[in-house]
């Protein structure tokens, strides 16, 4: 199932050539401020669960929750997505029904240049990138590369801090 967009992919997707498409409203609902700024802070929020890994290399409790939190994150702005674009309500249903129709056609396709009936001139390689970028929520070593990079750059600013010593100078008169 459809789950969401990564941020992270948001900058990758632009070079897909979707503008002016039918997908193109549904990629635009992701890039929304509003939206940027709950990952934003989903991610910083909980980046401390993931500054230490463990020794035996499992994963914690914890990092799987906030995988399905952030899974969840991006399927509540999918149904924004659906509620909002085009010219009425998309159900979840016929969302992924035209999804599947336009990945067939696209694997089916002569070449990566071959336009999608009915997406308004999307390329089969482009609706590739539209579902990579889609579905990267659901990677879950994709949102830890971004867990731990955010756990290493709050970790980055912690230590700063600790290395910074506050000092009280005397400065004698007449100097």
């Amino acid at each position: 199932i459809l789950r969401g967009l990564s941020c992270s992919s948001l900058q990758w997707l632009a070079m897909a050539n979707l503008a002016g498409t039918t997908l193109e409203p549904f990629l635009n609902s992701f890039q929304e401020c509003g939206f940027r700024r709950d990952v934003e802070r989903f991610v910083e929020s909980r980046a401390p669960l993931f500054a230490a890994a463990c020794a035996d290399g499992s994963h914690p409790l914890a990092w799987t929750e906030a995988h399905n939190a952030y899974r969840a994150l991006f399927d509540a702005q999918l149904d924004v997505a659906l509620e909002y674009c085009g010219d009425r309500a998309l159900e979840r249903g016929e969302f992924l029904e035209y999804c599947a129709g336009l990945a067939a056609e696209a694997r089916g396709a002569a070449s990566g240049e071959a336009e999608l009936s009915g997406t308004g001139g999307a390329r089969a390689a482009d609706f590739d990138y539209f579902l990579e970028a889609l579905t990267a929520s659901e990677d879950y070593g994709h949102f830890l590369q971004i867990m731990f990079r955010a756990a290493s750059g709050a970790a980055n600013v912690g230590s700063v801090a600790q290395d910074e010593q506050e000092i009280e100078v005397e400065v004698p008169m007449g100097v």
